[in-house]
C-alpha cells in the first residue's frame, strides 16, 4: 500500500476517533444538562416545600402550646370557608394570614410531592438516591397519617396534592385561598386536621418533623452532592 494512501486512512481513523470521543462528551454534558434541569423542576420545589412545612409545624407546635394559637382558632377559619363568608379571602389576607398560609404550606407541600411520585424522569436521579427519597417521603406521609387521633390519611394526602397541583405547576396562595371557599368539600381533611390540632402536637406533628428534616437532608444531597453528605440539613 503506498505511503500516502497509509496516511490518508490513519488520518481517517483517527478523525473518526476525535469525532467519536466528541459525540460520547456532547451526550454526557446533554445527560448532565438535562439531569440539572430536572432537579431543579422538580427536586428544588420539593425541598422548599420540605422545608417551609418543617418550620411551620415547628411554629405550630410552639404556638399551640403557648397558647397563641388553639383549635377553636382553626375551626372558625374553616366554618368561615364553609360558609362562604364574604370577608374570606380578605381575612385570608389580614388577621387570619397566619391560618391560612399554614394551609397553603401544608397542602403545597403534598403537592410537591405527588408532581415528584408523578412526574419525576427516571433520569434525573441515581437509583440508589430514588430509593432514599421515595422511603423518606414514605416515612413523612407515615408521620402525618398514623398514631394518635385523626391523622392525615394518605389517600387524603394524595387527593389535597392533586387538587392543588393544577396541570402540574402548585397553585398560588392566592388562587388556593379562594379554593378554600368554592370546593371546600376537597380540602375537607386539611380543614379537620388543624382543627384538632392540639391533640397532634405529640403524635403526628412530633413525628413528621423528623421525618420531614429527614427528607430534606437528601434532598440536599441530590441538590448539592458536594457538601459533606453526612452533615444533617437544616433550614
Amino acid at each position: 500500500m503506498e505511503p500516502e494512501v497509509t496516511s490518508a486512512i490513519l488520518a481517517a481513523v483517527v478523525s473518526l476517533v476525535i469525532s467519536g470521543g466528541r459525540e460520547v462528551v456532547d451526550r454526557r454534558r446533554q445527560f448532565r444538562q438535562e439531569r440539572r434541569d430536572a432537579q431543579v423542576a422538580y427536586l428544588r420545589p420539593l425541598r422548599n416545600a420540605c422545608r417551609e412545612l418543617w418550620l411551620r409545624l415547628s411554629d405550630v407546635d410552639e404556638r399551640v402550646r403557648d397558647k397563641k394559637v388553639t383549635n377553636a382558632d382553626f375551626i372558625a377559619f374553616r366554618d368561615s370557608a364553609r360558609r362562604k363568608d364574604s370577608d374570606f379571602v380578605a381575612a385570608s389576607n389580614d388577621y387570619r394570614t397566619w391560618h391560612g398560609s399554614t394551609l397553603y404550606i401544608t397542602a403545597r407541600y403534598f403537592a410537591c410531592a405527588a408532581i415528584f411520585r408523578s412526574q419525576l424522569p427516571l433520569s434525573a436521579i441515581p437509583s440508589d438516591r430514588n430509593d432514599e427519597l421515595e422511603k423518606a417521603l414514605d416515612d413523612v406521609r407515615a408521620a402525618l397519617g398514623s398514631g394518635g387521633p385523626f391523622g392525615f390519611w394518605p389517600d387524603s394526602q394524595d387527593a389535597i396534592g392533586q387538587a392543588v397541583a393544577a396541570n402540574g405547576t402548585v397553585l398560588t396562595y392566592r388562587d388556593f385561598i379562594q379554593r378554600l371557599v368554592e370546593d371546600h368539600v376537597s380540602y375537607t381533611r386539611l380543614f379537620d386536621f388543624y382543627s384538632g390540632i392540639e391533640g397532634k402536637l405529640d403524635h403526628q406533628v412530633k413525628a413528621a418533623r423528623p421525618a420531614l428534616g429527614e427528607l430534606l437532608r437528601h434532598l440536599e444531597a441530590v441538590l448539592n452532592p458536594k457538601k459533606r453528605s453526612g452533615t444533617r440539613a437544616s433550614p
